[in-house]
């Protein structure tokens, strides 16, 4: 981390790509962080976004993450905050995502220090945002590695009536199931069942 330059100095070491800009004040060195993967670099970005803004909490995919649920298929989204203390915008330009929802107590945890959706919120907010194959393997994760139960993803289901694609999770939830191995088996299961077949015991 490089704290005792310039602005001038700044500016010059972007000019001569010594420098990649993240977010307002916040940059990197390239190499290194260009060799990172692309999870790797989304948990950074995340951790210091959301150290940055203590009113918010890490929520959807960037949640998943810090509890180490898997990533979604293809391209990371940008980070994702929830927000509830007034209304703000998501810039085009930046690398946050703001939600505006209501966050009760018992859906917020703190990991190192972070505020971050609970795991029964986290499965919620990606079934209504991602893929159904997706959302399944993160929700199969959280319920295999004990982080979450159904009652509590029941629970958030309720606190989030009439919320936005709210049918999407409610259509997929039955669909969870711990027993499955791995990211794959979950997706693949997902995926049959938008075929119409039947699915199969873990």
């Amino acid at each position: 981390m490089l704290t005792a330059l310039t602005r001038h100095q700044v500016q010059g070491c972007l000019a001569r790509g010594d420098l990649t800009p993240l977010r307002p004040g916040l940059y990197a060195v390239p190499e290194p962080w260009s060799s990172l993967a692309p999870r790797e670099r989304h948990q950074l970005l995340a951790d210091n976004v959301g150290r940055a803004d203590g009113r918010a909490a890490l929520s959807h995919v960037s949640a998943a993450l810090v509890w180490g649920l898997p990533n979604p298929h293809g391209e990371l989204p940008r980070v994702e905050l929830t927000v509830t203390d007034r209304p703000r915008v998501s810039r085009a330009n930046s690398k946050a995502h703001l939600h505006r929802a209501d966050l009760p107590q018992r859906h917020l945890r703190e990991v190192d220090g972070l505020l971050v959706t609970s795991p029964a919120r986290t499965v919620v907010d990606c079934f209504r945002s991602l893929s159904l194959g997706d959302a399944v393997a993160i929700g199969d994760a959280a319920l295999r590695g004990g982080l979450t139960s159904l009652l509590e993803i029941e629970d958030v289901l309720d606190v989030q009536y009439r919320w936005p694609c709210l049918g999407r999770a409610r259509d997929g939830i039955p669909l969870l199931d711990g027993g499955r191995e791995n990211w794959l088996e979950s997706y693949s299961a997902a995926a049959l069942y938008r075929q119409g077949i039947p699915l199969a015991t873990p």
